[in-house]
């Protein structure tokens, strides 16, 4: 059981365990499947490999040589959706407040090609995307 003095807020749910890659220890971003059923960001795996003669996956350690990973699609729109409500939601928070589930920062920005608020903090998870103030973002959602 729990330690009573521990918040239950300060742990992350089971389902953003799930939606966690195993590498960078963040919400998968364009998640890839290896056949071990193992999921990894796209960009993860590719550093993983960067150095490694023979490709391994990087938690089992399966060969994975000659192996193209593919496009976990399902995965990716879990978590886009997980992003969305979490991030409209504002976990731990009244439903006005409108602030970042992850850093708990207010949103300044909005992300055009995510349809995603943005707080100061998250906006190294959209590299080269068009961030508008967050008043601009909003007709983007209708």
């Amino acid at each position: 059981m729990a330690d009573s003095d521990e918040d239950i807020t300060d742990r992350p749910s089971l389902l953003e365990s799930d939606l966690t890659c195993p590498v960078c220890k963040d919400i998968f971003r364009e998640p890839v499947l290896l056949s071990c059923t193992h999921s990894f960001c796209q960009e993860c795996l590719e550093g993983s490999w960067k150095n490694q003669s023979k490709h391994q996956c990087p938690l089992c350690r399966k060969c994975c040589d000659g192996e193209t990973p593919i496009p976990n699609r399902a995965l990716k729109n879990t978590c886009a959706s997980y992003k969305k409500e979490r991030n409209w939601r504002g976990q731990g928070t009244g439903a006005d407040e409108v602030i970042c589930g992850f850093h708990q920062r207010p949103f300044q920005l909005f992300c055009i090609k995510d349809e995603d608020p943005v707080c100061v903090e998250c906006v190294t998870l959209h590299p080269g995307h068009e961030l508008v103030p967050i008043e601009q973002g909003v007709p983007f959602c209708k």
